[in-house]
């Protein structure tokens, strides 16, 4: 309601100063304002403060109204501290700084990449202070590795998240960690991802969070992030250190250096701290490990405590080869176990009783006793089996028990005289029946009756009774001596006398 101008003159005061404006200014108990409502800052109006002339058609205030260039939108409630509005100011808080070009960010606050508009932290919502250290300032896309001299780009996750490293240089084992790559050969973690034995190992940890070394230092029990150590390495020319346990759970002949073994321990109350390939002998106090026989069958008792003393006497070597004494005194027959006899008489032969001669103290093996498995017997029938190859040719020829071949059922050899001062031939020399006696007469034992081509041929008296090998004392025996006839001169049938294949 317009004043009458006799009123107006009363209360010149109180109408609005805008000009051809009659209407009342804005008066209350508190504040004044020397606009009316229609020419007030509708923000002053909002606020009740300040009341201040409001221009445009949204009638706002220099005060609460946008400083960009014919803009005359109220200013950003996001930015207090700055001057524009929601469309011009600066999407970083606390910048009071415009927009640059098409983008949300002002120019500090743009990411320098080349025709790039995002905001250079990537996130509108972060301080200012997130990258005004660094002499670069990027978009979350366009970030640069930190490390020194490094151009870089940051790498980006699977989430699209930028680490603080390019690709060359960010902890791959775990991608949200911030740490920077370490150096050396085949590294790709930070120091608290990489294997504990770094730098002698780059490898990453095999359990990122609970681990401390790399798989190929790491006890292969499940559970157990302890460090593994090698099998011993005892043996020479071992190829490789295989160990795949800890100190904790790797066979105590291995921790001990005493064999080389990549087995687990046993972990049982019998066998604690052995593998079972290494359990202890169960003879009291003794630590020898139990022996493997046959099929690699495990023993109850070590290799020790396996052996039996040798039967020999006065012998202190073990058995061996599953017989009763030492390899030295086994009988040396193919497959024999039999220990050799400890008379003084035969005491060094290297047979036994069943395959020596059994000529009273001869020590020579029978001739059907073999040494060698691919050996074949000597012949000799039964009877010459039983003594060696000399004594069974002695016998062969009757000689074994003192008489000739034609008289040794009933006569026995005289040792006292031979040759021509005896009377007997080489082979009847000293012959107690007087067989060949004189200057090798007939022997009556043959078939004719002269002595010029006996049956003894010119071996027994002949034609001057020398021809025969003999001698002047004991028995003359020709151990060359033709074995079809013992040396009689008797190679074929007696009706056709031939020479002897002497």
């Amino acid at each position: 309601m317009s004043l009458s101008p006799w009123q107006l003159c009363f209360h010149a005061d109180l109408k609005c100063r805008v000009r051809h404006c009659n209407n009342k200014r804005i008066i209350n108990n508190t504040t004044s304002s020397p606009y009316c409502r229609h020419h007030c800052c509708t923000v002053c109006l909002k606020l009740k403060t300040c009341f201040k002339r409001g221009h445009g058609h949204e009638g706002i205030c220099h005060h609460h109204g946008c400083i960009y260039e014919n803009c005359r939108e109220p200013r950003s409630k996001k930015h207090p501290n700055s001057p524009y509005c929601a469309n011009h100011a600066c999407s970083v808080k606390d910048c009071n700084k415009p927009r640059d070009g098409p983008g949300v960010c002002c120019k500090k606050h743009t990411c320098q990449n080349r025709n790039c508009i995002n905001c250079a932290n990537g996130d509108s919502s972060h301080s200012s202070r997130s990258h005004s250290s660094g002499p670069h300032r990027y978009c979350h896309g366009h970030q640069v590795c930190e490390v020194e001299d490094c151009e870089q780009f940051v790498f980006l996750d699977a989430s699209n998240r930028a680490a603080r490293y390019c690709f060359r240089h960010y902890c791959a084992p775990s991608p949200g960690c911030g740490g920077q790559r370490v150096e050396g050969e085949g590294a790709s973690g930070c120091r608290d991802h990489t294997c504990a034995l770094y730098p002698s190992c780059t490898h990453p940890r095999a359990d990122p969070i609970h681990g401390l070394f790399c798989e190929d230092h790491e006890c292969a029990d499940p559970g157990c992030r302890k460090q593994k150590y090698d099998s011993g390495g005892v043996i020479t020319g071992l190829r490789s250190r295989t160990g795949i346990w800890c100190a904790d759970h790797m066979c105590m002949a291995a921790l001990t250096r005493r064999e080389d073994c990549v087995n687990r321990r046993a972990g049982t109350a019998t066998n604690p701290i052995y593998c079972a390939d290494h359990e202890l002998c169960e003879e009291a106090e003794c630590n020898n490990f139990r022996a493997v026989r046959g099929r690699n069958r495990l023993q109850t008792r070590c290799e020790e405590h396996l052996l039996t003393k040798c039967a020999f006497p006065t012998c202190l070597l073990d058995a061996e080869n599953g017989a009763a004494s030492c390899r030295y005194h086994t009988c040396r027959a193919s497959g024999c176990l039999a220990t050799l006899p400890s008379l003084s008489a035969v005491s060094t032969s290297l047979f036994c009783d069943a395959h020596r001669c059994s000529e009273p103290g001869c020590a020579n093996p029978r001739s059907t006793t073999t040494t060698t498995p691919t050996s074949t017997p000597l012949g000799g029938g039964d009877a010459a089996g039983a003594y060696c190859v000399e004594h069974g040719y002695i016998n062969r020829l009757g000689l074994g028990s003192g008489r000739c071949r034609y008289h040794h059922r009933g006569h026995r050899h005289g040792f006292g005289g031979g040759g021509g001062g005896g009377g007997f031939c080489g082979w009847h020399g000293g012959c107690g029946c007087g067989c060949g006696g004189g200057g090798g007469g007939d022997d009556d034992d043959d078939d004719d009756s002269d002595d010029e081509d006996s049956d003894h041929d010119d071996g027994c008296g002949g034609d001057d009774g020398s021809g025969g090998n003999s001698s002047s004392i004991g028995v003359g025996v020709d151990m060359k001596a033709c074995f079809h006839c013992g040396g009689i001169g008797d190679c074929g049938s007696r009706s056709k006398k031939k020479h002897c294949h002497k």
